[in-house]
């Protein structure tokens, strides 16, 4: 009886969670699970392959990371524009939307071929080129860069079929392959440093493994989703329609990629692989922060273009999830901060914390600042204005990357990149959040915009303030008070999250 009590109650509490927490749950799910895994595997694989083997490993993941410029389903939070507006669409037939389906799987694959070529080209840097370590990684490092080419280009068709599940609300489903897919490599390449100690034969690895899950991810798209099929596609108009639509979209994605992830090689044409290593870890670590920041969110894209498409008002939407994602954010990142000093050294070892701890510092006011970011751009697009969402990724990563190089020539450190990205970010992340406001809503307060970024400055300042009670904790508390007052109440709001008929 006390069992039948226990899976009943299991069964009513899962039905009475909104569908949106549930697809928020599982874009967490996701995104969290394997940044851990991967995390720990950091100390096996900085063992296996040295400290400037695993600083190229960082470098060869930034060039797949990177030719994701050429990659027109990347968009905004790697789930294609283009691809979502015309697979959620009210008025757009089935047809319709296998014709979008096909067309982008299309171009995906022709745009793959100058992706390699460009990794091919980048494979020839390697000879004398300080960036690529010193002569005894040469004998595979090009080899290396064009297997981490050919797994970067495969990932447009990745993004292709993951964008088509997620619009189609099957984001359980996309959960579990993505899991599947990144777990699977992380394996692969593990098992193979540990083995081989060879950089060539782990991108090799990958590379194989990947193609495998591509072909995987494809079966399970057709079986899952009706009325989407492969099909031979001839309408050359609808590759120009879908060309010209992800023109600006494609260049926000270019443009991030560009500015958030060429830094590392900076340091290294700066200082070497071995900070590379670690600053390189401390990037990465942020960057699937973000990604868990951006996938508790993710999911209200095919949700808001719908609401857009019929004409509904997703105001209160975006102000209650925009709301309960800063507090949290804010939450998140100050207690991790707090702990790091006991977790990192068990992590990496005291000597690696040494290196990582001031770009640490600075990673964590980054982040603070950049997740304002992320429901703005994420409404822009949704809602078909991508060029203010394309002036608004300027305004974030233009100057981001021109106080980045400042900081490094001026103070020779990589933590003085982030510094520099940080105090970029604190101008243009209030004129960002008031172009979305205004966008959603004309006539909205400048003021307005400038109170939602206030407690995350608020953060940054009790994140810097001298180690003197009297200083920091009326900070504390007044921050305390703002996000009890102003965000909190956001998450009791339940009825927001539910999908609506």
């Amino acid at each position: 009886m006390a069992h039948t009590f226990m899976l009943f109650t299991m069964l009513r509490f899962k039905i009475h969670i909104p569908k949106g927490l549930r697809h928020a749950a599982w874009g967490i799910a996701d995104t969290a699970i394997y940044p851990v895994a991967y995390l720990a595997t950091v100390p096996m694989l900085m063992h296996s392959l040295g400290a400037e083997g695993f600083g190229l490993w960082i470098l060869l993941n930034t060039v797949i990371t990177t030719l994701q410029m050429f990659n027109i389903n990347a968009g905004i939070a790697n789930m294609g524009v283009i691809t979502v507006r015309g697979l959620t669409a009210a008025e757009a037939t089935a047809e319709q939307r296998n014709e979008v389906f096909n067309a982008t799987l299309s171009i995906s694959i022709l745009l793959m071929v100058f992706a390699i070529m460009a990794g091919a080209m980048l494979a020839g840097t390697t000879a004398g080129n300080a960036i690529w370590g010193r002569a005894n990684h040469a004998e595979n490092i090009a080899a290396g860069i064009l297997l981490a080419s050919g797994t970067g280009a495969l990932k447009y068709v990745d993004q292709v079929l993951q964008t088509t599940i997620k619009a189609y609300h099957h984001f359980r489903t996309a959960a579990v392959l993505n899991m599947l897919n990144r777990f699977g490599a992380l394996v692969v390449c593990v098992w193979l440093a540990n083995r081989y100690h060879s950089i060539a034969l782990v991108f090799g690895g990958y590379f194989i493994f990947t193609a495998l899950y591509i072909a995987l991810q494809l079966a399970v798209t057709l079986s899952t989703i009706k009325g989407i099929r492969l099909a031979r596609f001839g309408n050359y108009s609808q590759y120009g329609r879908l060309l010209r639509s992800s023109l600006v979209p494609w260049l926000q994605a270019a443009i991030i990629a560009l500015a958030f992830q060429t830094d590392k090689f900076w340091v290294a044409a700066f200082a070497g692989l071995r900070q590379v290593s670690c600053y390189g870890l401390v990037s990465t670590m942020f960057n699937h922060i973000h990604m868990i920041f951006t996938a508790m969110v993710l999911w209200m894209m095919p949700r808001m273009a719908s609401m857009t498409s019929r004409g509904d008002d997703p105001k209160r939407l975006y102000d209650t999830v925009h709301s309960t994602l800063i507090s949290l954010t804010i939450i998140a990142l100050l207690a991790f901060y707090a702990l790091s000093p006991t977790l990192l050294p068990a992590w990496v070892g005291q000597e690696n914390y040494e290196l990582m701890k001031a770009s640490f510092k600075s990673f964590i006011a980054f982040e603070l600042l950049f997740a304002q970011t992320i429901m703005p751009l994420l409404y822009l697009n949704a809602a078909g204005q991508s060029k203010q969402a394309l002036y608004s990724t300027l305004l974030i990563c233009l100057p981001c990357y021109l106080f980045m190089i400042g900081g490094l020539y001026a103070y020779h450190s990589p933590a003085s990149m982030v510094n520099g990205m940080s105090i970029a970010l604190g101008i243009s992340a209030p004129v960002v959040t008031a172009t979305a406001l205004n966008a959603m809503q004309p006539g909205r307060s400048k003021w307005q915009a400038l109170s939602e970024v206030l407690p995350t400055y608020m953060a940054i300042a009790l994140l810097y303030s001298p180690n003197r009670i009297w200083l920091y904790s009326p900070i504390a508390v007044a921050l305390a008070l703002l996000i009890g007052k102003k965000f909190i109440p956001s998450v009791n709001q339940i009825a927001i999250w539910k999908p609506r008929a």
